[in-house]
């Protein structure tokens, strides 16, 4: 043996102890006692989609992960499918949620502990899924391709929400038991390897599907054409398109890279003329990239769940200025009818002072007072015109459109909500897309984590190629042959620096007029220094922006909070002004009618009845004013609480 291959092999072995170095699972053998304590935590974990409830779908899920000394899970997939996408995708959650694990003692020495857990659900209204817990090493062991692993991933269901000094209840889907969720107060430090993990949330709902139907018809009509219209709402249709993209995209990382490619060659080589031709497909498939690219494949299906919350938040948007534009734009309609109505009988009362005053049965000073109130009344009227006129423009901006609709109907008189606060507290947090989305967000800087921890692991790859050659000289007849060549390549990122080895094999025939081998087996390798230097700024940064979704998380949750209780005490308010100016109304009408009768028997004047009449029309306006208040601050409720509960 000469001493270049003796180096090779030395080479070699350095490789692999290296690469196995950074491997992620140690295999060992596991203690029942210990198993029993990770069956035990999963157990309280585990939940069964309520589409898979529905559609009636049961199986058991076998899920391989690995537990390292801090307790997290730093890979996992599906070992063999239950045949539900869904329930294989619940499975791996609620391990995961099930998180931080604890690391025994006596095995300390190990890196870290792979475990396969098998999950069975079965028929929900007998039994509760159960999950049994198995080491690795003494379950049969099966090759689980790339493939195999990337069909088990399913849509994401949101889950997380952050520890915050909290005791409340958070309702799941109608008729369901609620959640009780404690926590306590406590300064939560937050190293940069921790992967942060919170309580649990019921599955997020849409937008409730019928909304829209819910409103007056009218009204109804008017919300979906604001949301036709809206220009932001069709921005965020084609971010839910690209993010759908941008998860086929992430799938189709997991394929092989193909490459189709060919040539043709005419020369001369010693004075002959020859041609040449081939043509040639190159394959390259990612074989194992440390759970990068699941990872990214998890986070590209959160990213699509963003953008459909954030399409609910700005519908929301829409129909909360829809519902504001019309129901003041249906007041300033109804009030001005009302003013038109209190002119004519003042008009009609004028002009028996002037008869009066004419004959020289009332005083110049009486009839002057007389039209002194009407103008009075007249400069109500151009004033709710004004507001009128500003309502219309405000409701063509929000619909979009250049000329303002005819409205039918008109609203009754506001009534207070028969539900308190906690129950709205409830509805707000079950459906306030900013709840999830700040929730997803949370989720989706968590794996943008991971995949930062990811690229610090060993990655490798299959690469292989073929080409069909022909060639000859110009006075010969051609020859055919195939070259080819496969092998392995690594990346194995040390620190700031990364080493790059090779291991080929290739047969090729030489080129005319060249010297070359026909076939050859090759290792190389290269250290380049300093060269992923950005990975510990990407790092950081991955660690920086989760914090601050966590952060934002917790700020959504109580600005929310806020807005729900700031918007219940205003309707209450609204409701008591409303009451007082709907009774002051009353009144002035009773007084007006009154007077203008004691006027008929010469017991009044009727400037005093005109007077009475502004009198009337001034808490007239009030009673208007009140009304939209009203109507506007049960919108601003329903907003707050999401368009949730129905009136």
């Amino acid at each position: 043996m000469n001493l270049w291959s003796s180096i090779k092999i030395l080479f070699v072995f350095v490789s692999i102890l290296f690469f196995a170095s950074l491997c992620p699972a140690q295999i060992t053998a596991i203690n029942p006692e210990y198993l029993g304590i990770i069956n035990q935590q999963v157990q309280s974990s585990i939940s069964y989609p309520p589409e898979a409830l529905e559609q009636g779908w049961e199986g058991i899920v076998q899920v391989k992960f690995v537990i390292n000394q801090d307790g997290q899970i730093t890979d996992i997939y599906i070992a063999e499918s239950s045949g539900y996408p869904l329930l294989d995708a619940a499975a791996m959650f609620a391990i995961q949620d099930a998180s931080p694990y604890p690391f025994p003692n006596e095995y300390k020495g190990e890196t870290e502990i792979e475990i396969l857990l098998p999950i069975n659900y079965s028929n929900p209204n007998y039994e509760t899924p159960q999950a049994a817990a198995y080491p690795a090493s003494q379950y049969p062991q099966t090759d689980y391709s790339t493939t195999e692993r990337f069909q088990t991933v399913s849509p994401f269901e949101p889950y997380y929400r952050p520890t915050d000094q909290f005791i409340e209840t958070y309702p799941q889907f109608p008729g369901e038991s609620t959640i009780q969720l404690t926590g306590q107060e406590e300064t939560v430090s937050m190293p940069a390897e921790q992967v942060y993990r919170l309580p649990q949330l019921p599955s997020a709902p849409s937008l409730p599907a019928n909304t829209i139907e819910r409103l007056p018809k009218e009204l109804g009509y008017f919300v979906d054409l604001a949301l036709k219209n809206n220009k932001p709402t069709k921005v965020a249709q084609e971010e839910i398109k690209l993010a759908q993209i941008k998860v086929t995209e992430a799938q189709r990382n997991f394929l092989p890279n193909l490459k189709v490619g060919g040539y043709n060659t005419q020369g001369k080589t010693y004075g002959l003329e020859y041609e040449e031709r081939e043509l040639k497909l190159q394959v390259d498939q990612p074989l194992y990239y440390g759970g990068r690219l699941a990872d990214s494949l998890n986070q590209a299906i959160v990213n699509l769940e963003i953008t459909r919350r954030n399409y609910d938040r700005l519908k929301i948007d829409v129909m909360h200025k829809t519902e504001t534009a019309y129901h003041n734009l249906v007041a300033a309609k109804m009030h001005l009818d009302q003013k038109y109505e209190i002119r004519q009988e003042a008009e009609e009362m004028l002009q028996k002072v002037e008869k009066l005053e004419a004959a020289g049965m009332v005083i110049p000073l009486e009839a002057n007072s007389a039209r002194s109130w009407l103008e009075q009344i007249k400069l109500q009227i151009e004033s709710i015109r004004q507001d009128q006129f500003m309502a219309e423009v405000t409701f063509k901006q929000v619909l979009n459109i250049d000329k303002v609709p005819d409205l039918k109907e008109q609203f009754a008189a506001a009534t207070k909500l028969d539900i308190d606060l906690d129950k709205l507290q409830e509805t707000a947090l079950q459906y306030r897309p900013e709840v999830y989305l700040s929730n997803l967000l949370v989720k989706f800087n968590e794996y943008g984590q991971k995949i930062e921890i990811d690229k610090n692991k060993p990655t490798l790859d299959f690469v292989t190629s073929y080409g069909y050659y022909q060639g000859h000289y110009i006075t010969e007849p051609w020859k055919d042959s195939s070259n080819w060549y496969m092998g392995l390549k690594a990346g194995i990122p040390w620190e700031t620096n990364t080493l790059n080895t090779a291991l080929t094999t290739e047969h090729s025939r030489p080129k005319f007029g060249q010297t070359s081998p026909t076939s050859s087996s090759t290792l190389s390798s290269e250290l380049t220094f300093l060269d992923n230097f950005k990975r510990v700024s990407d790092k950081k940064k991955s660690d920086v922006d989760l914090q601050r979704a966590i952060s934002d998380y917790n700020e959504t949750t109580k600005t929310i909070s806020f807005e729900v209780q700031d918007a219940f005490l205003s309707h209450k308010k609204a409701i008591i002004q409303f009451a007082t100016a709907e009774a002051d109304m009353k009144y002035r009408r009773n007084q007006a009618d009154v007077i203008k009768i004691r006027s008929m028997v010469g017991d009044a004047s009727l400037s005093d009845a005109i007077e009475s009449l502004y009198s009337f029309s001034d808490a007239q306006t009030k009673y208007f004013q009140a009304l939209a208040t009203a109507q506007i601050s049960l919108t601003n409720l329903k907003k707050a609480c999401g368009y949730g509960f129905q009136i």
